[in-house]
């Protein structure tokens, strides 16, 4: 034996690392025998994507039926705040329409009185 014998431990011939060197280098990135890891993997996340879509859309679906989604009320209070919630919003829209035409017709009058007064001319 020669001196780069000596290195290999007797359980492994040469043989065997020979041909442990000749699979690694044909060996695909994500292939390990027959088993090709990478397609394994984007049919996993493509699976889990499909049932998250399912939950998601079955939560809104069982949160409308429950009466959840925000159309309705869950109690009598709530129902007398949402409508009290809208009486005031209309209150609003009318009060801003009559400040609106309110101020379409006020007119602003000066001199009525007698003439008007400039402040410098007081002043001195």
């Amino acid at each position: 034996m020669g001196s780069s014998d000596a290195m290999i431990p007797l359980w492994m011939s040469k043989r065997t690392i020979n041909s442990n060197n000749n699979n690694a280098k044909t060996a695909k990135k994500g292939v390990a025998g027959r088993i090709d890891y990478d397609s394994w993997e984007k049919r996993a996340s493509n699976l889990s994507k499909e049932l998250d879509e399912e939950d998601e859309q079955e939560k809104e679906a069982a949160a409308s039926a429950l009466g959840l989604d925000g159309k309705h009320a869950r109690s009598q209070a709530e129902a007398e705040e949402k409508s009290k919630a809208e009486e005031m919003q209309k209150a609003k829209q009318r009060l801003e329409a009559y400040q609106k035409r309110e101020q379409g017709v006020t007119e602003t009058l000066s001199g009525l009185l007698g003439p008007v007064v400039d402040d410098d001319t007081t002043a001195k």
